[in-house]
């Protein structure tokens, strides 16, 4: 799938294709249109940084991978490698089977679980009990939305049996947080804004609470589950949100409650924040709304752009809407969003970044 993801991003963004270009002819003597040699392509493995050492030779093969005759040049000791499409000379970046990526996504999933709490808590101290200029003290939660999300990927991929204890001990220790320290509402004599984004995005943790209670029916978490979204912050004048995330969160919390609530105005809820928002600052093609950070006013037509975390956090909002209701609207949604523009913000390395992406392939 991200073969097929890099593949469009090259075949979307022509101003990179033609600025990656010029670097690998610059630096490389790449020619479009030509074969690539070997000692071209060992040139583009040191220009994206992969290395040749005594214990990982770099080896170059010949492919038939997208379809297309190519270069594949990797270490072999490790299986990270890049694409050279003889036809075109482009380069595409392709982590595949990388054993030290599975080294440190393993490193880290067990320094969290090593990092429990005899209360369930888990995850750095500081944020257990944060401590602000007014001596108000709060437990910021929103690491833990982040981090649920990785535990149980790793539970549905490797089958850990302690992931179900250690997130029901952590939903305990939850429950039992006395309402002061628990999702507070935002305070400026605080001195910190960062611990009350969980205060925004408190919706966030009910799709983890709902897949603990699949696996283990316990009541009491669908109670955690409503005072977790009777604490998300409420609208505050005409729109939901004016920032690009957490809009692009918030307007789903009402229909993943729906899940629990089974009101029909849960689910209208949502789909009245995405159209009354769309309708305004959607004016950009397939799917998005203009919003570098914030939507501003009079920033409303095609121009406009996106940041990448918006595309995303709006693709995961579709996909859990779509689990819940069976519509395939959020289907499209999610297909218009990360087929037409996600591509379009990634660069053909690829290197991460906040990228404003404007709505206009």
């Amino acid at each position: 799938m991200l073969a097929i993801v890099l593949i469009a991003t090259l075949a979307s963004c022509g101003s990179a294709i033609k600025r990656d270009a010029r670097r690998l002819k610059r630096k490389c003597d790449v020619v479009q249109g030509t074969e690539v040699s070997e000692e071209q392509a060992r040139c583009i493995a040191k220009l994206y940084g992969i290395k040749q050492t005594r214990s990982c030779p770099l080896e170059v093969d010949r492919t038939d991978d997208f379809g297309q005759p190519a270069f594949r040049i990797r270490e072999s000791c490790s299986g990270v490698g890049i694409f050279v499409a003889e036809s075109t000379g482009r380069v595409l970046a392709v982590l595949t089977g990388d054993e030290r990526l599975l080294a440190e996504a393993k490193h880290w999933i067990e320094a969290v679980i090593e990092s429990r709490d005899q209360d369930g808590y888990f995850g750095a101290r500081y944020h257990k009990a944060v401590g602000g200029a007014n001596g108000q003290v709060i437990c910021d939660l929103w690491p833990h939305m982040v981090m649920i999300d990785a535990l149980i990927s790793h539970y549905e991929t490797v089958g850990d049996p302690r992931v179900i204890p250690m997130l029901r001990r952590f939903f305990q220790f939850c429950r039992d947080l006395p309402d002061e320290q628990f999702i507070p509402a935002r305070n400026r004599d605080f001195g910190d804004w960062k611990p009350f984004i969980q205060y925004d995005r408190a919706g966030d943790m009910l799709p983890h609470i709902y897949w603990l209670y699949n696996h283990t029916g316990e009541t009491w978490l669908l109670a955690l589950a409503t005072r977790f979204y009777q604490r998300i912050k409420p609208p505050v004048g005409e729109w939901l949100d004016d920032h690009v995330v957490h809009f692009t969160q918030r307007f789903r919390y009402p229909g993943n409650y729906y899940a629990q609530s089974k009101a029909a105005w849960h689910l209208e809820a949502s789909e009245y924040w995405y159209d009354q928002h769309l309708s305004t600052w959607g004016q950009q093609p397939r799917g998005i709304f203009g919003a570098d950070e914030r939507i501003r006013p009079g920033c409303v037509d095609p121009r406009q752009a996106i940041e990448t975390c918006g595309m995303v956090e709006f693709a995961k909002s579709f996909y859990i809407l779509g689990r819940i209701t069976g519509h395939c609207v959020y289907a499209d949604r999610c297909e218009d969003v990360m087929l037409n523009h996600f591509p379009a913000s990634q660069t053909p390395d690829p290197v991460f970044s906040t990228r404003r992406t404007p709505g206009m392939i």
